[in-house]
C-alpha cells in the first residue's frame, strides 16, 4: 500500500481563478500590442530620418565622408548648385528626398532618388567614392529596441 507524502516545511504558490482570468486578460493585451506596433513604429520611423539628416550635417557619422575632388568642386561653382565643398548638400535635393514610412510592424527610411544609392554605394567606374548615409549609428537599434519593449508593457 502506497503512502501519501506528507509536507511539513515549504511554501505553496496557489493561484485562485481571479488572479489567472487577471493575468489571462494581461497577456490578451499585450498580444494586441505585438500585433500592432504602429505607434512605436512612428516614432521609431522618426527617430531614424532625424538620424540620416544628422549623417548629411555632420559628413558623415560616424567616419567623415571623403572629401569631394576638385573637379567637382569646380564643377560646383560654374553649375546650378550653391558652389560650396558640403558633401551630398550641393542644391539639397538629396537631403529633402530622406522621408520615413511605417507600418504596424516596420520602420523604413529612404530616398525615392536613384542617384542616393551612388552615393550610398559608391560607384567605382565614375570615381565617386560611397557616402553612407542611410545607417544606424552606434546605439541607435538598441534604443528602438526599448522604444518597442516600452510599449508592450
Amino acid at each position: 500500500m502506497a503512502q501519501k507524502a506528507q509536507f511539513n516545511k515549504g511554501i505553496t504558490l496557489l493561484y485562485n481563478k481571479e488572479d489567472v482570468e487577471k493575468f489571462k486578460r494581461e497577456l490578451a493585451e499585450r498580444q494586441k500590442k505585438i500585433n500592432n506596433l504602429a505607434y512605436p513604429m512612428r516614432k521609431i520611423a522618426l527617430r531614424m530620418e532625424t538620424s540620416v539628416i544628422k549623417n548629411f550635417i555632420a559628413e558623415g557619422r560616424p567616419k567623415k565622408w571623403e572629401g569631394l575632388s576638385d573637379a567637382t568642386l569646380i564643377r560646383r561653382r560654374k553649375g546650378k548648385g550653391t558652389g560650396t565643398a558640403t558633401i551630398l548638400s550641393d542644391t539639397g535635393i538629396l537631403r529633402q528626398s530622406i522621408s520615413s514610412i511605417w507600418d504596424k510592424m516596420t520602420a523604413k527610411v529612404g530616398t525615392n532618388l536613384v542617384y542616393g544609392a551612388v552615393h550610398q554605394f559608391g560607384f567605382v567606374r565614375h570615381n565617386i567614392p560611397e557616402r553612407p548615409f542611410l545607417m544606424f549609428q552606434q546605439g541607435e537599434a538598441e534604443k528602438y529596441n526599448d522604444m518597442i519593449a516600452d510599449f508592450i508593457k
